[in-house]
Order: C-alpha cells, then sequence, then structure tokens
C-alpha cells in the first residue's frame, strides 16, 4: 500500500500520446505528461470512474486516512480534461462506484457510518454538482451493509446492489421514491445494456427486466469476476488460463472465448478489464523489464475482439521495481484500481492518486 504523504490530485492525460508510450515504442520512460488538479487531499484513491456519451468524465474516492478522517469526494470533468467541479460529501461517506444517467447527473454508491454500524449509502449528484438527494440503504437484520454497484436506464429509473449480512438490488425512480427490493446471493455490479440489467459477480450473472424479475442466470465457479461489456455479451478471466477470457451471450449461453495474445507473455499480468461496443479488451496489469518494456511498472493495453493486440501504452513506470516482486505485488504497489473505457473509446486508469485519460485511437 503506498504510503506517501503528498497532494491527493486526479490528473487527466491530454491530446494524442506521443510515440515513446505507443506499442512502436515501448520504453516506459516517457509518460504522457499530465495536468494536475489539486483535490486538496494528503493522500488517498480513486475509487470509481465514469463518462457520458458527451465524453463528460467523473471520479470518485476518498483523501486522507482511510482508517479514521476518511473525506469522501466526486469530481467532474469536461471532454477537454478540465475539471469542472469537485464534490465532497460530509460525514462518513466513502463512494464506491458511480454512474451518469441520461440526463448528465451523477449516481454515487457506496457507504457511511451511522452509530456503530455500516450502512449502504446512494447519492444523485445534478450535472452542476449539488445534491438532489441521497439514501440510506440498512439490513433488514443486523449487521453492515454496503453498496457495491449503481446503474440507470433510460426511463431514469435508478438500479443500486449492496451487500452484506445481506444482499439486494434495489431499484428507485428519478427522484430517490423506491420501487423495488429484491434479495439477492452477493453484492453486485450492475450494469443497464439493451435495456436489460445485468447483475454480476465472483458467483454468477443475472439479467433482470425492470421490475426485477430474472430472465436469466448464470452460475459461475472457479473462475474470476464476470464483467458485462458493452456489447451485452458477459466476460469472465480464466483463473486457469491467464490470457483466456469466456464469453457468454445475452441469454448467458457459452460462445468463443478470447484468447489475449502477443502483448501478454510470462513477464505481464492483468488484474482489470473492460470491454467495449465492438467487443475490444482493454486491461491494465504489471510488468516485468524485457526486451519491449525496460524496466517495471504498470500498462494498459487494448486487444481487438480476436484477442489481437492494437496498442499498449506505459501508464506508470517504477523506478525501483525488483525482480522479486511478482506482476501482481507490482500491481498493489502502483495502486493501479480499474480500468474503464468510454463509449466513445476513451480508455482512464485509476491509481491511488490520480486519474489517467489516454485519448480514443
Amino acid at each position: 500500500m503506498l504510503q506517501m504523504r503528498m497532494a491527493f490530485s486526479i490528473a487527466l492525460v491530454l491530446g494524442a500520446v506521443p510515440a515513446a508510450a505507443q506499442v512502436e515504442s515501448r520504453s516506459p520512460a516517457a509518460v504522457t505528461p499530465k495536468i494536475v488538479v489539486s483535490a486538496g487531499c494528503a493522500n488517498g484513491s480513486v475509487y470509481s470512474v465514469a463518462s457520458d456519451a458527451d465524453g463528460n468524465v467523473a471520479a470518485a474516492g476518498y483523501c486522507g486516512d482511510p482508517d479514521s478522517d476518511v473525506r469522501a469526494f466526486v469530481a467532474k470533468a469536461d471532454p477537454s480534461g478540465t475539471v469542472v467541479w469537485t464534490y465532497r460529501p460530509g460525514g462518513s461517506i466513502r463512494p464506491t462506484t458511480l454512474a451518469f444517467d441520461g440526463n448528465g447527473n451523477i449516481l454515487v454508491a457506496g457507504q457511511s457510518k451511522v452509530e456503530s454500524s455500516t450502512v449502504g449509502t446512494v447519492l444523485k449528484i445534478s450535472a452542476t454538482g449539488l445534491l438532489a438527494w441521497s439514501r440510506t440503504v440498512a439490513p433488514e437484520q443486523p449487521g453492515n451493509m454496503s453498496c457495491a454497484g449503481v446503474a440507470a436506464d433510460s426511463s431514469a429509473a435508478i438500479y443500486v446492489s449492496c451487500g452484506g449480512v445481506s444482499a439486494v438490488v434495489i431499484a428507485y425512480s428519478s427522484n430517490g421514491d423506491q420501487i423495488w427490493r429484491r434479495a439477492f446471493d452477493s453484492a453486485q455490479a450492475l450494469s443497464v445494456v439493451n435495456g436489460k440489467l445485468y447483475a454480476a459477480s465472483s458467483s454468477g450473472v443475472s439479467i433482470l427486466d425492470q421490475s426485477g424479475a430474472v430472465l436469466s442466470d448464470l452460475r459461475l465457479s472457479g473462475g474470476g469476476a464476470a464483467h458485462v461489456g458493452q456489447d451485452g455479451k458477459v466476460y469472465v478471466k480464466s483463473s486457469d488460463a491467464a490470457n483466456t477470457i469466456a464469453v457468454y451471450d445475452g441469454t448467458l449461453s457459452p460462445i468463443d472465448p478470447i484468447v489475449l495474445k502477443s502483448e501478454l507473455g510470462a513477464a505481464r499480468s492483468y488484474d482489470y478489464f473492460d470491454v467495449d461496443a465492438g467487443g475490444n479488451v482493454y486491461v491494465l496489469g504489471a510488468y516485468y523489464s524485457t526486451a519491449e518494456l525496460n524496466g517495471g511498472g504498470q500498462y494498459v493495453a487494448k486487444f481487438d475482439a480476436s484477442g489481437n493486440a492494437v496498442w499498449q501504452s506505459v501508464a506508470e513506470p517504477v523506478s525501483s521495481f525488483t525482480a522479486s516482486q511478482s506482476p501482481a505485488q507490482l500491481n498493489r504497489v502502483l495502486g493501479g484500481q480499474l480500468v474503464s473505457v468510454s463509449a466513445a473509446g476513451q480508455c482512464y486508469v485509476s491509481t491511488y492518486l490520480y486519474l489517467l485519460q489516454l485519448p480514443a485511437r
């Protein structure tokens, strides 16, 4: 865990990535310059990033000591990368994930403290950075609760998943009224694709309609966490073959897997991935020193739907990398939290102290 006491910031990479950071020239020494916007924090982490159809991007996380004085933040940047506002919810709120609705509002899910218990928390923040409403999600029996997923559909309905002593998915209207609440077997990551609600976790995937009825259900065992792509397919990272991703169609039937080729060798690993509407796969991981990449650090790469490498960029180099560290250990040191791709093909990578934005290409 990175313990450096330095100014917490969100940094957005603007303009084209220089050749030194592209697949043609792979030296990690040349990292795209970043424009830094201070969030006024000592340290912290970006937990979630979301983007809308207009190219706006939002990041959520915390600053301060995560074990004591947690100060949550949500920041929004316009398509040029300029941060237009930062919202700081009060109290002990810690955001976990966020999403845009169709009207430019930002939806935030996470947790907060109420006396000695932890409860789920849901916020709706307007496009101008003002709090529209907040809701608390308590378990139906004594214990703790935290919300891990949030999504919105075209009718402005809002869906939130929360887990702890029990797990639920809740639907709210645009003004925060609860429409329905359904029990689930675990906390879920939520996505709305083609009018259907996908609830995904390491144990399985369920497809629901707008009333909460389950249309399809897939149970998983021994694999990585399931991920729903923008194309409506479900992708599961294999625990047996590091470069293989299992794929399921919109009815959760298995189809041909994707084998990532060329760029992921024995010296590289990845822990996070996202899939765009065209079935292209974006991965975030760590690498050792190789003939193509000197030193060690964190990289992001794009593969097409057949698994062929399209490009890769250094996300973060490390000068003090040692051969005794595994790629997974290096990824933890660097603090990569996630990789996310927008509908426009822009790729975002979060680390402990900032958010990187890679141009569409």
